[in-house]
């Protein structure tokens, strides 16, 4: 029985590459990444512009932040159980919905090293376009965005795993397609090998999405002379 049920990582290549059903699993692995990849990018990059958009507005308006904290905080505390259904109410099961969930997960951690890359500027850099008369913004532009780049890369890469488990998350609970839809119905079909394979491709590809990112960080950090946040 524990065989059945668990397996090692021999097992999900036997099941995917070995196993007389492999080219059906496979095809169905396949169908599904297909799925899910392309709207994790979208809700990646989705969930870091709104992040980067709320930070800017807590650095140009400085009570936007006392406002918008007690918000954000309601949204990351609620269950995603409880959450789901109202957004599929209001949104459907298309993907404007995922897109909703995905930002949801992905843009409160964001925003918080985002507001704090920029709010670490030293006071003595931003003398100097002050001193010149810039205004807030054009001094946000030239020094504050370029200073708060480590954070940037850094909000990336925790960004990564959580866009493709927010996916997977509303792929499960509310429109039936990609990873999350496969994973369930193998649940419902005690198909354990599936299970594992899900399991063992998401963890993957959300650590070669974080090495891919680091790998592109250490060397543009390195070309600009700044440091990584770790």
């Amino acid at each position: 029985m524990p065989d059945l049920i668990s397996k090692t990582p021999l097992g999900v290549v036997d099941y995917l590459f070995l196993a007389e059903t492999s080219h059906v699993a496979r095809a169905k692995l396949l169908a599904a990444l297909a799925q899910t990849l392309p709207i994790t990018a979208v809700g990646m990059v989705a969930g870091l512009s709104f992040a980067f958009l709320l930070a800017i507005s807590a650095r140009m308006f400085p009570g936007f932040i006392k406002t918008f904290m007690p918000i954000a905080l309601v949204t990351q505390t609620m269950p995603l159980v409880a959450l789901t259904p109202l957004l599929v109410l209001m949104l459907g099961r298309g993907y404007s919905v995922t897109l909703w969930i995905t930002i949801s997960v992905t843009f409160f951690p964001a925003f918080v090293l985002l507001v704090q890359g920029i709010q670490r500027v030293p006071q003595s850099v931003l003398d100097l376009p002050r001193a010149y008369g810039a205004s807030a913004w054009k001094e946000l532009r030239m020094v504050s965005i370029p200073a708060a780049l480590p954070y940037l890369f850094a909000a990336t890469r925790l960004t990564v795993p959580r866009a493709l488990l927010g996916v997977m998350i509303a792929e499960w609970l509310a429109t039936g397609t990609g990873l999350g839809n496969l994973l369930n119905q193998s649940r419902g079909y005690l198909d354990y090998g599936m299970i594992w394979t899900v399991a063992a491709v998401s963890v993957c590809l959300s650590v070669a999405f974080y090495y891919a990112i680091l790998m592109i960080e250490r060397r543009t950090l390195t070309r600009l002379g700044m440091q990584m946040v770790e």
